[in-house]
């Protein structure tokens, strides 16, 4: 917004400047007039040609007086759209820094997502062997498991039919020596 009234009063200071300066050439065109109607008034006292001769300088003159009104108002016109046009590239340059400096920024983040994400990629692969080493050794462990308590079966049947036998015996001794002693 101060961009606008900074460029409006720049306008009017450049516009009041211009009008100054031609308020200084004004009373030369006021002299201009008055020098040529006191030639207008002697040529026709003396002669009517030159009064028809001034009479088209006068026109002359009033011709270039509008003229020159019509380029100063072009000019005028010309200098505020071409102070527009400044105004205009310059918001659009500092639109473009600010989108440059914009993009580098998140060209630079992408580069650190891109580094992080092969950072954990990385830390997925060791989390994944490390997971399949356990997973081995679960096996591994859970075959010796299997395997001990076959084992462990195996030896308590084992140990189970032993003590049957041992017992049987020993009942058979029991029996024999009562029977011995009976006799």
């Amino acid at each position: 917004m101060s961009d606008d009234t900074e460029w409006s009063e720049d306008i009017l200071n450049r516009l009041n400047v211009r009008d100054q300066y031609e308020k200084k050439d004004s009373r030369y065109f006021k002299a201009f007039s008055q020098l040529s109607q006191e030639a207008r008034t002697n040529d026709q006292a003396s002669n009517n040609d030159k009064s028809i001769e001034y009479n088209k300088l006068l026109k002359e003159n009033n011709q270039l007086k509008k003229d020159n009104e019509i380029l100063t108002t072009s000019l005028n016109q010309t200098t505020i759209s071409l102070e527009k046009s400044d105004l205009k590239i310059n918001q659009l340059l500092k639109s473009q820094d600010q989108l440059e400096r914009h993009n580098t920024s998140l060209n630079n983040k992408i580069k650190h997502l891109n580094l992080e994400i092969i950072e954990k990629n990385k830390s997925v692969e060791i989390l994944n062997d490390e997971l399949l080493l356990n997973e081995i050794q679960t096996n591994v462990l859970n075959d010796k498991i299997t395997r001990l308590s076959d084992e462990n079966k195996k030896l308590v049947e084992r140990w189970i039919e032993k003590a049957k036998s041992d017992a049987e015996k020993l009942n058979d001794a029991n029996e024999f020596l009562e029977s011995v002693n009976r006799k």
